[in-house]
């Protein structure tokens, strides 16, 4: 097995495990100050009355674009595909970081393993990228 086989298939593990733990029921825990009450949603569920959820979904939504593309890209091995990850992967980290300076008045807190794993994605599809050339 090839560097850029290793590559890919390591890709493709820290892209499901991002896909695992942003569909787990308790991954975002969602605090309205005002009412006192708390609740948890997954990263894919849109969450009733907070615009700044819809971060949140769209993040779910391009952590499951970057696993398909990581499958993709283990078949072919294009250019194409690792560029695409890597946007989708640096998208999935901005989105699920950007409710936590959003909104005061309802706290958003997810889980900070995904955006970690997704930051991972995009710097491995990064120096993968480099390894090719």
């Amino acid at each position: 097995m090839n560097k850029q086989k290793l590559w890919s298939v390591a890709l493709m593990v820290f892209s499901a495990m991002g896909v695992l733990i942003a569909a787990t029921p308790g991954s975002v825990t969602v605090f309205w100050t005002e009412e006192s009450m708390t609740r948890t949603y997954s990263f894919f569920e849109q969450i009733p009355g907070v615009s700044a959820g819809s971060c949140i979904l769209f993040a779910g939504v391009c952590s499951g674009l970057v696993l398909m593309l990581s499958v993709t890209d283990l078949i072919y091995h294009k250019e194409g595909v690792r560029t695409g990850m890597m946007v989708l992967s640096l998208a999935a980290t901005t989105l699920a970081v950007l409710p936590l300076v959003a909104e005061r008045t309802v706290v958003i807190l997810p889980n900070m393993i995904q955006p970690l794993i997704m930051g991972s994605v995009c710097v491995g599809t990064y120096l993968l990228r480099k390894l090719k050339k």
